[in-house]
């Protein structure tokens, strides 16, 4: 009778915990997403705070630093979409408590065996969410170019050392996939080289420049191409000396090694080389990013097992994927010059999800490992019980009920973090005007400050029908 008693409350906390905590949390931050998409800024900022308030405000809370990244994005956008600095600068606060979480699972070697089993006994997100190598650059590539948007230059230099840190990182961890994928391309032709594809009319310089080009192909999923064009561009415009410049000329040019495809790129590499930052004409930057990162969801199979005279629901819930295609697509700045068009630098969906397939194995084998060990526990509990038809009956309640009730995936990651990252550059027009278009439609004329020669026009889109958030900033 003990044992049966024991095991009963060893149900009821169980259920217990379940039922206290077994949404995913895609459905968590469900209305949060929704209102972000929809360029409600402020409503999304207090969705979120809530959240992080209730689920990640403390360094122990499981949710701390993926709350953390959420609330960073947006407070930022809330932020820029009021003209509110305070808002933008308690952004860059949820960053750096991102780092310092970042820094402190990276010193502890990772979650502890406990927290793991207790989520291998309840439900699969019950432990530290230890973030990815995507978002930790992300992390450190806001990081700078807020500090940049503030006119934070110290900080921002600081920012590019730990950005190319967690690029290093990156590498290191990936270095076999990397090297997988570059055999991969070595029997193809290569793109930075075979000049074939672009018109006779091309200017030997520039055939000659573009072989001269590494080539970088392979990394541009692990080290985030806009992450290592906003170094380069930060040491060519904030530049102190020749040590910088010669960062800035290696950085565009192995961005540029990526994709030389890229007409913004190799122009970019050209002004980095051949022309003096003192004597660069007048321009304009626009740094659009559109649409939201993918999501992670759950799908489930519920089979039922039948085991003599028992029946029980073995429950596997699996995470999947989900890219978000309601985005603008194409941004261009209109001028007096005429009309220019953004390129895509970075596909955030293209290294997230690289990411996850890369991680999916292992990901499958705890979800596979985590529902033989309930369903054992469940098993267990009826063997002990069968000799009492009420307490029998009791536990394969309880059991069926929690197998499906914890039957839930990690679905954790950042959701608030672009799908694409594009640019364009135009000389500044003599009215210094400057018309924003996304998918062929006005936006904003931003007229530009007489003073500066070099300005960013900083783009955040989010769903195509959804209310851009559009701000610029002086470089120099």
């Amino acid at each position: 009778m003990k044992i049966i008693c024991h095991l009963e409350k060893f149900f009821l906390v169980i259920m217990a915990l379940a039922l206290g905590g077994c949404s995913a949390y895609h459905e968590r931050i469900a209305s949060y997403r929704s209102s972000y998409a929809s360029g409600h800024t402020m409503a999304a900022l207090e969705k979120i705070e809530s959240l992080y308030e209730s689920d990640g405000s403390t360094d122990t809370s499981y949710d701390a630093m993926v709350l953390s990244l959420e609330a960073s994005q947006a407070t930022r956008f809330a932020g820029i979409d009021s003209n509110d600095e305070s808002y933008i600068r308690e952004s860059q606060k949820h960053l750096q408590r991102v780092e310092h979480l970042y820094n402190n699972y990276k010193a502890k070697g990772g979650a502890s065996l406990f927290d793991y089993t207790a989520s291998s006994l309840t439900v699969a997100d019950a432990f530290p969410y230890l973030g990815t190598y995507g978002e930790a650059i992300m992390t450190a590539v806001y990081q700078m170019f807020t500090s940049m948007q503030l006119g934070e230059i110290d900080e921002a230099r600081l920012y590019a050392s730990r950005l190319y840190q967690r690029q290093q990182e990156s590498v290191a961890a990936n270095a076999g996939r990397i090297t997988e994928a570059r055999e991969n391309l070595s029997s193809t032709s290569n793109a930075n080289v075979n000049t074939a594809q672009y018109s006779s009319e091309m200017s030997e310089m520039r055939q000659k420049m573009l072989k001269s080009l590494p080539d970088t192909r392979g990394y541009e999923l692990y080290v985030n191409p806009f992450a290592e064009y906003l170094i380069a561009f930060f040491h060519y415009y904030y530049g102190r000396g020749a040590e910088d410049y010669d960062i800035a000329q290696q950085c565009i040019r192995r961005v540029a090694g990526m994709n030389a495809q890229s007409d913004f790129l190799v122009q970019e590499v050209e002004r980095f080389s051949t022309t003096s930052v003192a004597t660069v004409e007048p321009t304009v930057y626009l740094v659009h990013e559109a649409g939201l990162a993918p999501s992670i969801e759950d799908e489930s199979l519920v089979i039922p097992v039948v085991a003599g005279n028992t029946a029980t629901l073995v429950s596997l819930a699996y995470p999947v994927l989900k890219a978000d295609n309601d985005y603008c697509k194409n941004a261009s700045l209109v001028t007096t010059n005429g009309t220019v068009f953004a390129e895509e630098i970075c596909s955030v969906d293209a290294v997230f999800a690289k990411e996850f397939d890369d991680s999916y194995a292992a990901r499958l084998t705890h979800a596979i490992t985590v529902c033989l060990l309930k369903t054992a526990i469940v098993a267990g509990g009826q063997v002990a019980t069968r000799d009492n038809a009420a307490a029998l009956v009791g536990t394969m309640l309880f059991g069926n009920i929690y197998l499906v009730a914890t039957n839930v995936a990690d679905t954790r990651t950042c959701n608030s973090f672009p799908k694409s990252i594009s640019m364009a550059r135009t000389t500044m027009p003599k009215n210094r005007k400057v018309k924003v278009q996304l998918d062929g439609r006005s936006q904003k004329e931003v007229q530009l400050p007489v003073d500066g020669n070099v300005w960013i026009i900083y783009v955040r889109s989010f769903h195509r029908n959804a209310k851009p958030v559009i701000t610029y900033f002086k470089v120099r």
